[in-house]
């Protein structure tokens, strides 16, 4: 489990006993994703406790983090400056005097945003959001960053959103790296969690009377990783 997916929580168990003979429990709230404070945590203790990490519900912080994507696109397109609690007079009036064009490339998991004038029509600034191959693209979540980019705004807590722990219906899903069908064949998540769980082929490039029977069904152990939730059910 790497560092990343860390959600929030840390219980350190005292391998030792004390005078007493006790054994000793301390748990400690990290803030979630905070990869230096959890580093430094297990650095300190290390040799004198055992660590248990729990993740957490992730798929929810998911949704959560998903949900404040799509307001902050809202409030852009609508020039809600006020709810975006702005400061900048400058980004306030780049805001209330432009527009923007999104466009989503979901093969490449890209999302561009090309501000224009309102009036003018003149292009003022380009924001863009590669999704990084070990991540799962959102187009929302990428849409917030490239507008983040383009007007200038923090939009850190949506590069570094949670990343879904546990299939969820209309996830996207292929075969591992390693595997030579990765992201050449594609399946949506459809009725997870029911008896009659399978997968919906959307992406075929590979052919032949196998398709669709290697990945029938998903489990919480399976390895089979996931690439975008733009139209997940969390």
């Amino acid at each position: 489990m790497s560092l990343q997916s860390l959600n929030a929580r840390i219980t350190l168990t005292e391998i030792r006993q004390d005078l007493h003979g006790t054994q000793i429990d301390l748990t400690v709230d990290v803030p979630a994703h905070n990869q230096e404070v959890i580093a430094k945590v297990i650095d300190g203790v290390e040799g004198f406790i055992t660590v248990t990490i729990d993740e957490g519900d992730v798929n929810k912080d998911r949704k959560k983090i998903i949900k404040e994507a799509k307001r902050f696109i809202k409030d852009i397109t609508d020039n809600a400056v006020d709810e975006l609690e702005l400061s900048d007079r400058n980004i306030r009036r780049k805001i209330l005097t432009t527009e923007h064009t999104t466009i989503v490339d979901n093969k490449e998991q890209l999302v561009v945003v090309v501000v224009k004038g309102r009036f003018s029509g003149a292009v003022y600034e380009t924001g863009i959001a590669k999704c990084s191959p070990s991540d799962v693209f959102n187009k929302y979540i990428g849409e917030a960053i490239a507008l983040g980019r383009a007007y200038g705004l923090d939009v850190s807590k949506f590069e570094n959103a949670p990343q879904p722990n546990e299939y969820a219906n209309g996830q996207i899903i292929t075969f591992p790296e390693y595997d030579s069908w990765y992201r050449k064949l594609l399946y949506r998540v459809d009725g997870f969690g029911r008896r009659d769980d399978g997968l919906v082929v959307v992406k075929d490039d590979v052919g032949g009377d196998s398709v669709g029977t290697r990945a029938f069904g998903v489990s919480s152990g399976s390895d089979l990783p996931i690439i975008s939730d733009t139209n997940a059910e969390y």
